[in-house]
């Protein structure tokens, strides 16, 4: 939803100033504006929708919430999504990516998490000394969720 807003409203409004430069009168730029901006927001949320669920190899089933993820492997940024469970997590690959890398970490594994605002970085320390990062869309969001996960 977040996202939503932010699309509506820079779309409208950089539309909307487009409209009322070239000549047109500003209660019709700030209606062609809105229009457009709900039009367009609307058309991205729903092409997002579709390819997220395309661009996927297989969704698992039986998980209990998923976000988009970016899997941080040395320099590359494998996209994908985080699949939460009650007893661990999973990220699966999209097919768009060089390095189709899959992984699981039972929550029981998870030494640390440690979250960082720019950017949206989730890093996991795991109990065997291994340290994996994600990229995400809500960082914040992204580490309660793993947080209350982990303690059930």
């Amino acid at each position: 939803m977040k996202n939503f807003i932010i699309e509506l409203l820079a779309f409208g409004i950089t539309f909307m100033v487009i409209s009322y430069l070239v000549g047109t009168s500003m209660p019709v730029s700030v209606a062609i504006g809105a229009a457009s901006g709900l039009l367009f927001a609307s058309l991205l949320t729903i092409v997002t929708h579709i390819l997220q669920s395309k661009l996927m190899k297989s969704v698992p089933e039986g998980y209990l919430h998923t976000e988009a993820a970016n899997y941080l492997i040395g320099a590359e940024a494998v996209g994908g999504r985080v699949f939460f469970y009650n007893d661990r997590l999973e990220f699966h690959a999209h097919m768009f990516n060089y390095t189709g890398t899959d992984l699981c970490i039972p929550y029981n594994e998870i030494k640390n998490i440690e979250y960082s605002h720019f950017p949206e970085k989730v890093e996991l320390s795991l109990i065997s000394g291994t340290d994996i990062a994600f990229i995400v869309n809500s960082g914040s969001g992204f580490a309660e969720n793993l947080t209350n996960y982990a303690k059930k």
